[in-house]
């Protein structure tokens, strides 16, 4: 009655939860203190403890029960051979069929334990297994990351090597405008030039005029000696025109115009304009200071208009020359075309500068 009872309550621990825990634990110190408890008991208790997660539990009762019977098999294998010893055949072989018994018992426990063992090794290589496969997934991953930066780091020198390429042609275009301009600027220069000549010309063929109707005035009997003087004061004429455009100031100044006045500093500019000046006054007898004589009330930047006027300057290239806008200079003749008015209307200041 006492064993039935036992093996009720051994049972009862398959549905135990924490609170079965503690009264297993109560069952497991009842038991302890009644040697006589079987072996199944111990064994059910044992797998209660795995079931709970109680490894250690279990092992201890698993011990406990392999000792306890193995302690009993050595007990039988005692008295079976001291019966045989005293030939009682019949108790020896009763006592040899326990001591079988419980050495099966024996051996299913060390069969069990070596298949726990095993499946703890398995699940431990199937660990071993999925970590390897984590970190065969996570180096996987690292080994995208890796190709990811390469592609990017690859993209980005692509991309900078086509916008290096990009502004190198640019740069190359920009150079090209750049000289394009210049021929621009020069061939704009040389029809000024050009503009200049014709008007120089035109200017010599109203002088003609003016002076042919002047000889004819005169009888035309004595007119030989008139139009020789002629011929003579427009020679000299041409002749000191031509000085004047061969001079170092001139050519030096008009060949700065060609290449373009910005591409030079203001000191330069100014020493251009002081040569042109003084090489003016030396060769057109003192021109300043004839044309101050006869204007008066003339100022300096009317003066500078008119040096750089019988220099044959466009308006646009004195402005860089004087450091002005070109509006400035145009209000500047402006005022000196009224301030010639005052003497003569008829005068033209462009020409009267020029020839003056």
């Amino acid at each position: 009655m006492k064993k039935l009872t036992l093996l009720f309550l051994a049972c009862l621990v398959f549905s135990c939860t924490k609170q079965e825990n503690n009264q297993l634990a109560n069952i497991e110190s009842m038991m302890l203190t009644h040697p006589d408890s079987t072996n199944a008991c111990l064994i059910n208790i044992a797998e209660d403890y795995k079931a709970l997660g109680n490894q250690e539990k279990y092992t201890t009762y698993i011990n406990l029960t392999k000792n306890k019977i193995i302690a009993k098999y050595k007990a039988n294998i005692a008295l079976s051979e001291t019966n045989a010893e005293r030939r009682d055949y019949k108790a020896a072989w009763k006592f040899q069929n326990e001591a079988i018994k419980q050495r099966n018992i024996i051996d299913s426990i060390d069969n069990k334990q070596e298949a726990e063992k095993m499946k703890a090794s398995y699940n431990y290589e199937m660990e071993v297994a999925k970590r390897e496969e984590a970190e065969d997934k996570i180096n996987k991953y690292k080994f995208a990351i890796l190709i990811s930066i390469i592609c990017i780091l690859s993209l980005s020198t692509l991309i900078l090597a086509l916008k290096n390429s990009a502004k190198k042609r640019s740069i190359q275009q920009l150079k090209l405008i750049a000289q394009q301009n210049e021929k621009i600027q020069e061939q704009r220069c040389k029809i000024e030039e050009l503009n200049n000549l014709m008007n120089e010309q035109n200017r010599k063929i109203k002088k003609l005029e003016s002076r042919n109707n002047e000889l004819s005035k005169y009888q035309l009997t004595p007119s030989k000696t008139c139009i020789n003087m002629l011929s003579k004061s427009i020679k000299f004429d041409d002749d000191k025109w031509n000085q004047f455009r061969m001079s170092e100031a001139y050519t030096k100044l008009h060949g700065m115009i060609r290449k373009g006045l910005s591409y030079y500093t203001n000191s330069e500019l100014q020493e251009a304009l002081e040569g042109i000046i003084i090489t003016i006054d030396n060769m057109f007898n003192e021109y300043g200071k004839r044309l101050t004589a006869s204007l008066p009330d003339i100022k300096d930047s009317q003066l500078k208009l008119a040096y750089l006027i019988k220099a044959e300057i466009s308006f646009s290239n004195m402005a860089i020359l004087l450091n002005k806008s070109k509006s400035s200079i145009t209000k500047t003749s402006k005022s000196f075309e009224k301030y010639l008015e005052m003497y003569n209307e008829e005068y033209d200041l462009i020409h009267f500068l020029h020839d003056f």
